[in-house]
């Protein structure tokens, strides 16, 4: 495998893992929808990356970190956050 891109998230609101020593951490699985990757993070935000550059398309804040899978209902995505909130989020 050759590594193709990388993007690094936001600082984490809080550190949760004592593994990771420099704040910027993800621990949700990515979703891929077409050419677009979906990724909540520590930092609380929702990121919409390019799924061939890397690029973010947008970032959306939310109310606390995101350490799940968000999940694909339609053309919706639904995400939860460590404060026990639950989005449902649509088009761009």
């Amino acid at each position: 495998m050759t590594k193709v891109w990388s993007y690094k998230p936001g600082r984490s609101l809080i550190p949760s893992t004592g593994y990771c020593r420099s704040g910027y951490e993800v621990t949700a699985s990515p979703l891929v929808v077409g050419n677009t990757v979906i990724c909540g993070a520590l930092d609380g935000k929702l990121y919409l990356l390019d799924l061939d550059t890397g690029k973010k398309i947008q970032e959306i804040q939310l109310d606390s970190q995101i350490m799940a899978q968000c999940a694909l209902l339609g053309n919706a995505c639904v995400v939860t956050t460590l404060n026990g909130n639950i989005y449902m989020l649509t088009g761009r």
